[in-house]
């Protein structure tokens, strides 16, 4: 998470450093750290302010804590961190199927601005460049890891393959489509 935080101030031309310690504060500039906090605060006197993973994506990072997995719904548990994805990783959209792993991107829509999974699907046609779906880090609960033993083959953007049980490739494979 701190080298994806970097990365977005770098591409916003934000001054930062990423930072083991915090035993030198630099005024002026962000130092990203990794550590434990619930929420950011604000300490003006001090003209700091600290912010944490929630503040930052609006979702509690509950990747270590074992007690609290066991209290999220499963579908949740099985979603993939998108930290951990390379380029070229397979993964399964519930609606659409297995696709390939491109970057993470962000993007303004109707005047917010939101990160992004880009999945590359098999081309609609023949001779064509792959389809792209970008699927907020808000619906992170529809993707999980392809974990088949050989290389699939890509589904189509709103192709029927997905679509028939006898793929056996996700328990929510006959659900309808949401997307």
């Amino acid at each position: 998470m701190a080298r994806r935080v970097a990365e977005v101030l770098g591409g916003q031309g934000v001054a930062h450093r990423i930072d083991t310690d915090l035993e030198v504060i630099e005024p002026g500039m962000v130092h990203v750290t990794t550590g434990s906090v619930g929420r950011g605060f604000d300490l003006p006197g001090a003209n700091l302010i600290m912010m944490g993973e929630t503040d930052l994506t609006g979702q509690v990072n509950v990747a270590g804590s074992t007690k609290d997995m066991r209290k999220m719904p499963s579908r949740r548990r099985g979603q993939v961190d998108p930290l951990q994805l390379r380029t070229g990783d397979f993964v399964v959209h519930e609606q659409h199927g297995v696709g390939k792993f491109i970057e993470m991107s962000q993007r303004t829509v109707a005047g917010a601005t939101r990160e992004y999974l880009v999945l590359e699907y098999s081309a609609s046609k023949r001779g064509q460049p792959g389809d792209r779906l970008f699927v907020p880090t808000d619906q992170l609960d529809q993707i999980t890891r392809y974990v088949g033993g050989e290389s699939p083959s890509l589904n189509r953007l709103g192709g029927s393959d997905w679509q028939r049980p006898s793929r056996g490739l996700s328990a929510t494979s006959s659900r309808s489509r949401m997307s």
